[in-house]
């Protein structure tokens, strides 16, 4: 299957951006500022440029190593020595709203079953419990990934395989728990900021993060 090695993490501040010559261009054209006053942008700038191109970048990692990186871009990507494949077997995403509460909510990705080797995941179970991983990425001006960021991130708990036979498509759709589904109620551990500090003093997550109902929990 298509895909590199992890060199490094995957992830790319979005705000990283904020340093690019396309990005800083982009925005002094936009703006009818002289080319070169800026040398950095701020991060609502650089969103005002980047953010209108922005692609799935899919990853399933599937048992004995064997890895899909998938994307909708009109061309394969390269990110951080990973090949993400352009070709039509990405049919379709279901992700959760994003919000800024913790959200345990499942998604699903649908891509194309004829491919023999995926048949064959599929009959040896090959995708149980397996990662999936869904990012966006930020395409520049010259069709490369600039910067990513992580949207949905999961278990397969199942795979449906569909057969249209008006349409000639055979797809299997791997639906997945959040990361966060496993996350249980017991007693001691509540997602507030005032909890967290006294168990991880340096540690702000939930200083930025909103909670309408604290709700006790842990990791199993």
């Amino acid at each position: 299957m298509a895909g590199g090695e992890k060199t490094s993490s995957n992830y790319m501040n979005l705000l990283d951006i904020r340093n690019m010559p396309w990005a800083i261009s982009a925005y002094e054209l936009a703006k009818s500022l002289p080319q070169g006053q800026l040398k950095e942008l701020t991060q609502k700038q650089a969103l005002l440029v980047a953010i209108g191109r922005v692609v799935p970048l899919v990853e399933l990692h599937f048992t004995n190593n064997r890895t899909l990186y998938l994307t909708s871009n009109g061309s394969d990507l390269v990110f951080e020595g990973k090949w993400y494949r352009a070709d039509a077997m990405l049919q379709s995403l279901t992700a959760p709203k994003q919000t800024p509460e913790i959200n345990n909510d499942g998604f699903s990705v649908t891509i194309s079953a004829i491919n023999t080797e995926i048949q064959e995941i599929i009959e040896q179970k090959g995708a149980q419990n397996c990662l999936v991983v869904i990012r966006g990425g930020v395409i520049d001006d010259k069709g490369e990934v600039a910067a990513c960021f992580e949207y949905s991130t999961g278990y397969i708990n199942n795979a449906k395989l569909t057969l249209d036979t008006k349409a000639g498509k055979l797809e299997v759709t791997f639906e997945a728990d959040s990361i966060n589904a496993n996350l249980d109620k017991i007693p001691g551990n509540r997602p507030a900021q005032a909890v967290h500090k006294a168990r991880f003093p340096n540690d702000n997550f939930f200083k930025y993060t909103g909670v309408k109902n604290p709700e006790e929990w842990s990791h199993r």
